[in-house]
């Protein structure tokens, strides 16, 4: 009798289906734990390339600057690049793991989200491969910002690709019933994220503008510009703004430097709103030497509002929220 029942009972342990959450316990744990071993690489190697590499060796619009410093750290840009090349690799390894770990969800779903993140891999090697034809073109400052140009443009034609394979991989996470749903709805958000501002970018003029973009501008885009309603529409100002790009371009050391030397040593105390300045002597300084580099429409009170905004002073009042956190 009690084998009969074991038996038996082994029979119904064999009959019942495995559902979603035995299968990724069981066929997918090792994928997962690759995913996400690669997935934490990943984000180490691209801070570093990114951040510490690219944005430390490439001034937007300046091309001697950015050639000079590409040349005075080959070996830390070589590094970067070679960081790049594994992120590529990982991005493979991420696709094939999170399609080991979805397949039982929606394996046709869980295909098309690994056929993006690979086809996104492609591309940032394109993209790559123009960081590696600026180590060719030493001394050739216009050929190495063209480069570092084409990178960022090409890799964020990929980011649309990215951007997808991030709503799929999110519907898959609402749908998979072992990942928590709000996983899932920060993929999804993310990837929502990814496919605006590469669209926008790659899309909508002055999405993303430069100093050097506006200094080139002729003719025709002030003509256009008089016809945009969304901003104010005065010749003298737009022509100015060209002009004041213009001079931007050609200081050294870049404008953000020369609004940092007039921060001051002590900030504004205000109690009231009659106690913020309209502007100081530091702003007034700024506007002595903005116009002696060629820039116009930037007096006193437009140089204090320009400190203002780029967090070089702090007139928050006392007692207001934000003021030790923007003086911190």
């Amino acid at each position: 009798m009690t084998i009969a029942r074991d038996a038996q009972a082994g029979e119904v342990r064999q009959a019942t289906p495995r559902g979603p959450l035995t299968t990724w316990r069981g066929a997918s744990r090792g994928a997962s734990l690759t995913a996400g071993v690669a997935l934490l690489v990943m984000t180490l190697l691209a801070v570093f390339a990114n951040f510490v590499v690219l944005e430390g060796l490439v001034t937007p619009g300046d091309a001697e600057q950015t050639a000079r410093d590409i040349d005075g750290s080959a070996g830390l840009f070589r590094w970067g690049i070679a960081a790049f090349i594994v992120v590529v690799a990982l991005d493979v390894v991420v696709a094939v793991a999170l399609f080991a770990v979805f397949a039982p969800v929606n394996r046709s779903v869980s295909r098309l989200a690994a056929a993006f993140r690979i086809g996104y891999a492609v591309v940032f090697a394109v993209a790559i491969s123009r960081l590696v034809g600026v180590l060719g073109v030493s001394g050739d400052a216009d050929s190495t910002l063209a480069g570092t140009d084409a990178f960022s443009t090409i890799w964020q034609a990929g980011l649309v690709l990215f951007g997808i394979h991030l709503l799929l991989i999110g519907c898959l996470v609402l749908r998979s019933g072992f990942v928590p749903k709000i996983i899932g709805i920060a993929v999804t958000i993310a990837g929502f994220g990814y496919l605006a501002d590469a669209a926008g970018t790659l899309l909508i003029p002055g999405y993303s503008i430069s100093i050097a973009a506006v200094a080139d501008y002729g003719p025709a885009d002030v003509a256009r510009l008089l016809a945009d309603p969304g901003i104010v529409r005065n010749r003298a100002k737009i022509e100015a703004v060209i002009r004041n790009a213009s001079a931007a371009r050609e200081l050294s050391g870049g404008l953000a430097a020369m609004v940092w030397r007039h921060a001051g040593g002590r900030q504004p105390a205000p109690v009231t709103p009659a106690d913020v300045p309209a502007w100081t002597p530091e702003s007034k300084a700024l506007a002595t030497e903005l116009r002696r580099h060629g820039f116009s429409f930037t007096g006193p009170v437009t140089a204090y509002a320009t400190m203002q905004a780029s967090g070089v002073v702090d007139d928050h009042l006392i007692g207001c929220f934000r003021r030790d956190a923007c003086s911190a």
